[in-house]
């Protein structure tokens, strides 16, 4: 894959009656370094104009994302654990805890597909179900697409 990419992020979040959907599309730099690959990309939060500084890291059956800005956080996935982190918000801390239910890497040449399934906790209260889907492509066959 190139070193220039393409990021898509879509997250699925239901809580027992709503359901809220999200999803990033940015530009942003890819690299494999011992056998992990490196996703790396800024994340532009509502009235907030300094980027939050986004690193996606994929090894074997395990996902770890980490975003450092005005939020802090470091979130990992490991299929069927759970895993905490606090959340740092200017507002105080937050304890989230992720319990993976799955975990999905799709890796092909020039593409990068993650799919995640998690239950999420703040405080040790149940929140929600969630999923997130991350795709990477090459900018280069995005171009080709457009063209």
């Amino acid at each position: 894959m190139t070193k220039e990419v393409l990021v898509t992020v879509s997250g699925l979040r239901l809580d027992g009656t709503q359901e809220e959907e999200i999803e990033l599309v940015t530009p942003g730099k890819y690299y494999n370094k011992n056998g992990k690959d490196y996703i790396l990309y800024d994340e532009y939060l509502q009235d907030i104009n300094t980027p939050t500084k986004c690193s996606i890291i994929i090894s074997h059956e395990k996902v770890d994302i980490i975003k450092r800005g005005g939020n802090n956080v470091h979130m990992t996935f490991e299929k069927k654990k759970k895993n905490s982190s606090f959340y740092n918000t200017p507002f105080g801390n937050l304890l989230m805890g992720f319990y993976t239910k799955d975990l999905k890497v799709e890796k092909e040449e020039e593409k990068l597909n993650v799919h995640i399934k998690y239950n999420l906790d703040i405080n040790y209260n149940h929140v929600s179900e969630s999923d997130i889907i991350i795709k990477v492509e090459s900018k280069k066959n995005y171009k080709e697409l457009l063209e």
